[in-house]
């Protein structure tokens, strides 16, 4: 699309939950990953970056901009608190979560996005 990683990053957060921000607000990037995963019968490669941002704001999910495809694939959604996340059993993709999180709550951007699986 021609798009930086950050206007991506910004783009696909609006559409994925409705927060509208520029890409200059956004904390990063913090990593990248290359992963290859299935999805509706067919194998995807995807090159990901991770970037954080913060709001005081009530986020609902309701305003988020969804494909069908992703609403037939969608079994829940909801937010997951800090201590959710470090009690849950769940898988939680990057497995790397958690540590973003904190980079991203101290402000410390590494100089070279961190290399995640």
């Amino acid at each position: 699309m021609g798009e930086t990683p950050a206007q991506t990053a910004a783009r696909e957060l609006a559409e994925e939950t409705g927060i509208e921000c520029e890409p200059g607000d956004l904390i990063g990037p913090l990593a990248i990953r290359d992963e290859v995963f299935h999805f509706t019968e067919k194998e995807l490669r995807q090159l990901e970056t991770y970037f954080a941002y913060r709001t005081t704001e009530d986020i609902e999910l309701e305003d988020a901009v969804w494909t069908d495809i992703e609403k037939r694939s969608l079994l829940e959604f909801r937010w997951w608190s800090r201590e959710e996340l470090l009690e849950t059993t769940e898988t939680i993709y990057p497995r790397n979560l958690l540590s973003l999180m904190e980079l991203a709550s101290r402000g410390a951007v590494p100089d070279v996005p961190l290399v995640i699986d």
